[in-house]
């Protein structure tokens, strides 16, 4: 967007951290494995942790980005159908191949790297052993989908000018909070970083607990605490959860007035996709919460901990999904895909 101090979006800004932090933490592991170093080894790690979990606040933002550069203008309409925004900007059959093949491309890439983060940080190995050879091909894998996806998102800029913005005309500087904060963008890139934090805390639970267990086994029983530091990154995702909701509030509140309310309450089954996100944000909230306060290594308190994972987990697949087919297909509609006009697309 042009009126916003970061434009066209922050995608651009984020996506460096992720693809730089992962090659050359795979790079790394490579050299570990031919001439070990502890040094080498437990850089190589916080580069591939680091780069996998700042790999989901980049996909949503990436996500915001699409929708940016379909539409062009200084403001996000949420009334649009996918076949009004997939028409809006005009773009040829081969600019949609490269868009769809880089989104694909990536979505595949950040699942497999938050994966192979997620695996080594719930075994419970020290920062300085070898990556094991299933996560270590996972992570492979992840690092050439990522640099095939970055390829195509590059032939999609500088092949066809996607996202490139002409200057804009010689005025006075936007203010306002909005303008250096755009609401909606950062509603959408903080969910990645909920998303992000739990997975971190998640793996830091589980790892802890089977440290713990294996203590327990080879020495005298003592009495364990809960992980500090997966208590922190639980308490965390809290802490970044909350504004997620007063920065969709606040993006909305222009349109805002007593009778759009009563419009809104009275079209309420229609506007599904809205009432399900908002019940399924509250409860991701409730459930980091709880996780916050409870988790425990003990073992009962560890099955009960990765029952409520698991459902948080889901919550978050199904609170991206949501938000995805509102920002391209309107609040209202099918919960299970977009517009059958999409179809023109869909085949690519």
């Amino acid at each position: 967007m042009t009126g916003d101090f970061i434009h066209p979006n922050y995608h651009v800004l984020l996506l460096h951290v992720p693809i730089g932090l992962l090659i050359v933490g795979f790079l790394g592991e490579l050299i570990a494995l031919v001439r070990p170093h502890h040094g080498l080894r437990a850089a190589a790690r916080w580069m591939v942790v680091v780069g996998a979990l700042m790999a989901l606040p980049t996909a949503l933002a990436g996500v915001y980005a699409l929708r940016d550069v379909l539409v062009p203008g200084d403001r996000i309409a949420l009334n649009m159908t996918w076949p009004q925004v997939a028409g809006a900007g005009g773009w040829p059959r081969e600019q949609w191949h490269f868009m769809t093949h880089h989104a694909q491309y990536n979505v595949a890439a950040a699942v497999a790297v938050v994966l192979a983060a997620a695996g080594w940080l719930a075994s419970g190995r020290p920062w300085r052993d070898r990556l094991p050879l299933p996560l270590l091909l996972v992570l492979a894998a992840g690092v050439v989908l990522l640099t095939i996806g970055a390829w195509y998102g590059g032939e999609a800029v500088y092949r066809f000018g996607t996202g490139v913005e002409p200057s804009p005309p010689a005025g006075g500087v936007p203010g306002g909070l909005a303008h250096y904060l755009p609401p909606l963008q950062w509603h959408i890139v903080l969910a990645g970083y909920t998303a992000a934090l739990a997975v971190l805390a998640a793996a830091l639970t589980f790892g802890r607990s089977r440290t713990a267990a294996a203590d327990a086994a080879e020495a005298e029983p003592v009495a364990t605490g809960p992980s500090p530091y997966a208590r922190a990154a639980w308490w965390l995702a809290v802490l970044v959860t909350l504004p997620v909701p007063v920065l969709a509030a606040w993006w909305m509140w222009p349109a805002f007035s007593i009778g759009a309310l009563t419009g809104n309450l009275r079209m309420i089954v229609g506007h599904a996709r809205l009432l399900l996100h908002v019940i399924v944000g509250v409860s991701i909230l409730v459930l980091l919460l709880v996780l916050a306060l409870r988790v425990r290594p003990g073992r009962g308190r560890r099955r009960a901990t990765g029952v409520l994972a698991a459902v948080l987990a889901v919550l978050l697949g199904v609170q991206v999904w949501l938000g995805v087919l509102m920002l391209f297909d309107s609040p209202a509609g099918s919960l299970l895909g977009f517009s059958r006009a999409a179809d023109m697309i869909g085949s690519l």
